[in-house]
Order: C-alpha cells, then sequence, then structure tokens
C-alpha cells in the first residue's frame, strides 16, 4: 500500500466517496491528524474501528471557533486559521496520535503533532473571519492515493452508537 491519510472535522459537506483531484482543496475543515502511512489493509481496518469509537466518546459536535491568520507548512506558506483550543478536540488527535504511534503510522512531520497540535482550518481564499463560528458533527477519513487524488473512505458521526 503506497496510500496516506488525513483525519479532519469538516466544516463543509463531504460524503464517504467524494473524490478531490490533485490540484482540487479539500472542503473547509479543521485537521484532527496531517497526513500519516498505513502499511496494510488490516492495520486500515483497525483505523476505522478506532475512529468509530473516538467518534463515539464525543456529544454531538464540537464547536470550532476561528482566533487568528497565520502560515502553517514547512516553508511557512500555507493560509490557516488557527482554531481556539477546544479540549474535546485536543483528546481526539491525542488518543488518534497513541494509536497510531503504537502502530509506527506517524506523520512523517512530528512538529504538527503532539505538543505542537495547533487546531486550524486551512482557507487559501482567507474568507473566515477571525471569531467565526462552526460546527463540526463528523470525523471524517481521508486517503490519498498514488495518483494523488483525496477521496473521502469513512465518516464518523460524533456522539453516534453504530450499533
Amino acid at each position: 500500500m503506497n496510500k496516506e491519510y488525513l483525519v479532519v472535522l469538516p466544516i463543509e459537506k463531504t460524503a464517504v466517496g467524494d473524490v478531490y483531484p490533485q490540484g482540487k482543496p479539500l472542503p473547509l475543515h479543521c485537521t484532527v491528524m496531517p497526513w500519516f502511512r498505513i502499511d496494510s489493509e488490516e492495520r486500515l481496518a483497525g483505523l476505522r474501528n478506532k475512529l468509530m469509537l473516538l467518534a463515539c466518546g464525543v456529544q454531538n459536535s464540537i464547536e470550532l471557533i476561528t482566533e487568528r491568520q497565520e502560515f502553517f507548512g514547512p516553508h511557512a506558506n500555507v493560509p490557516v486559521h488557527v482554531l481556539r483550543r477546544d479540549e474535546r478536540l485536543n483528546l481526539l488527535h491525542t488518543e488518534l496520535l497513541v494509536f497510531l504511534a503504537e502502530r509506527k503510522s506517524l506523520p512523517r512531520e512530528l512538529k504538527w503533532i503532539g505538543a505542537g497540535y495547533h487546531p486550524y482550518v486551512t482557507d487559501t481564499s482567507y474568507s473566515l473571519a477571525s471569531g467565526s463560528r462552526y460546527t463540526s458533527k463528523h470525523l471524517i477519513l481521508i486517503e490519498r492515493g498514488e495518483d494523488a487524488n483525496k477521496t473521502v473512505k469513512s465518516r464518523h458521526t460524533l456522539g453516534d452508537i453504530p450499533f
């Protein structure tokens, strides 16, 4: 498997099966875990189960509140809106981080995870105003294939018990 995965809380509508070709941005979202690799179908199934359990543990939704504009990325050239810290969002990130670390599937760039994690929304148009409030009700898994297309692979409703 030569695929990478991203876990997000969507702001704009997304559905399982949606495809975003290389060069087309994803809908607005808050990154919970930046791009990482999974090396087997078995581990991918385990990740989906973990995301389902994490989503079950969050009550109904997470409010995302923009605080300020900054530039992130290795070259500090990606425009983002940093979000107000949220205990539930930090817990989601941390629990997913531990899960990935145990499976040796951490993102390549460690600067943006763990203690370096700052929730943000990438916004290339700068259409978000500071103090804007958004509610996210889902945890989304996105796959980037060898062709660089990004596909929504799973969607888990926060606070929902799926069985």
